[in-house]
């Protein structure tokens, strides 16, 4: 009896280890992260609007795909959208809309998609 209830009280332990690890290492790291997705978020408007400055709207509107909104002085908007295409959120993009309505340029955030094969995506 004694042997059968050894092996799950071991392998509680070390998940539960594990999982403690996890978190502090999750804890640790979630702000870099965050600032990091926000560096390149505001690279790739730059790339597409120059040097400006830029208001983050916290809204998607309805629609999932829609990660971020951000909005500019002189009233052109950028809109990061995740699609999927071979690999679900392969595709991360930022398209800019000028303060006409029309599409003024698009940036790639993040592409996940296999080299060679999806990542064509970009090239076309």
């Amino acid at each position: 009896m004694k042997d059968n209830v050894k092996p799950p009280i071991i392998l509680t332990v070390i998940c539960i280890a594990a999982a403690l690890l996890l978190t502090f290492a999750h804890e640790l790291t979630k702000e870099n992260i965050a600032e990091q997705k926000a560096m390149r978020f505001n690279s790739s408007v730059e790339a597409i609007f120059g040097k400006t400055e830029s208001t983050l709207i916290d809204d998607n509107f309805g629609n999932d795909a829609v990660q971020a909104i951000a909005v500019t002085s002189d009233g052109k908007t950028a809109i990061q959208v995740v699609a999927d295409g071979y690999s679900k959120g392969g595709i991360n993009i930022l398209v800019g809309i000028d303060e006409n309505g029309e599409v003024s340029g698009i940036e790639f955030v993040s592409l996940g998609e296999t080299p060679g094969l999806g990542s064509k995506v970009r090239d076309n």
